[in-house]
């Protein structure tokens, strides 16, 4: 499992936050956004460690890697940059996290073995179904804590495109092989959450010329939350390094809570 951490070292915070940055559908932290995001960050914001997994293509493994590295750090500060299926992953984390209007959780569903594959680092993990909708939960009860995203183009309901992944597919820039069938389409399915409550926990940034996703649909889909829409563009989000300061300083004003730090 490929994992890039940048570590703190200077701590202005009253506990050391991380910045969690999810790349898009099959590719991976050495795309340009990632690098982007990790230089910036490293060079204006050192005392945020920066985190950024390598997603496998498979909603269930992907949820239970993020949910790892999420709850290993609560109830400190997370902030989540998600772009494209990142960005999915994100609200999936935002919506289950989040204590600022999560509350409490219950109705948690039996536990059931997802496996595990050494193409995606041994990780095993464990499943359930919670009162969140349909989407699978991960332990018994959650942690909650301080919980932000900024979306970049973000994918809306997934399991709707994904047909046309169907066989043997290769990473875009490790080149390394994976098979997609249709139950890992029903996975992106259950994960779909089925409302946003955490309206002031994202910023939605669209591009109006995205090539692969409606951006009406995350207009739609979002409603209510902070959101820039810039006319053209394209899906790899033209001059993604202009927001960078934006980003942060969304993020460091969501903490605690949407509260003023």
């Amino acid at each position: 499992m490929a994992l890039a951490i940048m570590a703190a070292t200077k701590n202005k915070w009253p506990s050391m936050p991380a910045l969690l940055y999810l790349h898009g559908f099959n590719s991976s932290p050495e795309s340009a956004k990632a690098q982007q995001t990790q230089q910036w960050f490293a060079e204006n914001a050192a005392e945020i460690e920066f985190i950024c997994p390598q997603l496998p293509p498979y909603a269930d493994r992907a949820m239970a890697l993020l949910s790892e590295i999420v709850e290993a750090r609560l109830p400190e500060p997370v902030f989540v940059i998600g772009s494209s299926m990142g960005g999915f992953y994100a609200t999936c984390l935002i919506e289950r996290y989040s204590r600022c209007a999560l509350g409490s959780l219950s109705a948690l569903g039996s536990l059931s073995a997802l496996g595990s594959s050494p193409a995606l680092g041994g990780l095993s993990a464990l499943g359930s179904l919670s009162a969140l909708g349909s989407s699978p939960a991960l332990g018994s009860s959650p942690a909650l804590g301080s919980l932000s995203a900024v979306l970049i183009n973000p994918a809306v309901s997934p399991a709707r495109g994904l047909h046309q992944w169907l066989g043997e597919n290769s990473n875009y820039h490790s080149g390394e092989k994976w098979l997609f069938e249709p139950q890992h389409i029903d996975e992106f399915d259950r994960w779909d959450p089925t409302a946003i409550k955490n309206k002031k926990n994202y910023l939605v940034l669209l591009q109006s010329g995205d090539e692969v996703l409606d951006y009406r649909d995350a207009q739609q889909r979002y409603k209510g939350c902070k959101i820039i829409l810039e006319s053209g563009g394209d899906h790899s989000f033209i001059d993604y390094h202009r927001h960078l300061e934006t980003i942060h300083q969304f993020l460091v004003s969501t903490f605690p809570c949407n509260q003023p730090i």
